[in-house]
């Protein structure tokens, strides 16, 4: 338990100020003014609370902090996916970030457009069955295209969508390419 001194700020007829030796200023406001007259005695009960208040203070504070040590320690990482690993290991071997990446699997869009796998903006669609990993390197290829030279404006219409099939060779050639992940 800390300890705390008090001293006599300042003397009137009617009343004495307590503060802190340890306080600059802030704390100092806290005390009221005391009568002469048992002042000592309610000087000391105020003290003691005070003191108590800045232990209780110190308790919360040390279990707050280490709740947050804790947790930071302790939270247990969510494991990425081989896709996210996949994606990771490409974005890193041709310099483009694709943490944004969002996997949906087992969708059922690629299927309204004739395939096993889409990507719109930085969603990636695969179709029920198509989660493998010459899919997704070939989908997250599309992605680093899209990045590196823009997202292309589509060639073609299949079921009412635009889509676009000019740049097949691009992602190919980088989901063919040997990757660590």
């Amino acid at each position: 338990m800390a300890s705390i001194s008090y001293k006599q700020k300042k003397a009137t007829p009617s009343t004495t100020k307590f503060v802190s030796s340890h306080d600059t200023g802030s704390n100092a406001d806290q005390f009221s003014a005391l009568p002469q007259d048992g002042g000592i005695q309610i000087a000391r009960q105020q003290a003691a609370d005070l003191s108590e208040h800045t232990v209780q203070m110190q308790v919360l504070q040390n279990a707050a902090n280490q709740s947050t040590n804790v947790n930071k320690d302790s939270i247990l990482q969510r494991k990425a996916t081989r896709a996210e690993r996949i994606a990771s290991a490409m974005g890193t071997k041709h310099g483009v970030d694709t943490s944004s990446l969002k996997f949906n699997h087992n969708s059922s869009f690629p299927a309204s457009v004739n395939a096993s796998a889409t990507i719109q903006g930085n969603s990636i669609h695969l179709a029920p069955g198509a989660d493998n990993p010459k899919t997704i390197k070939h989908e997250v290829g599309h992605y680093i295209d899209n990045v590196k030279h823009g997202t292309p404006k589509g060639d073609t219409k299949v079921n009412g969508y635009v889509v676009d099939t000019t740049r097949e060779k691009a992602a190919d050639r980088m989901a063919n390419a040997s990757l660590n992940y």
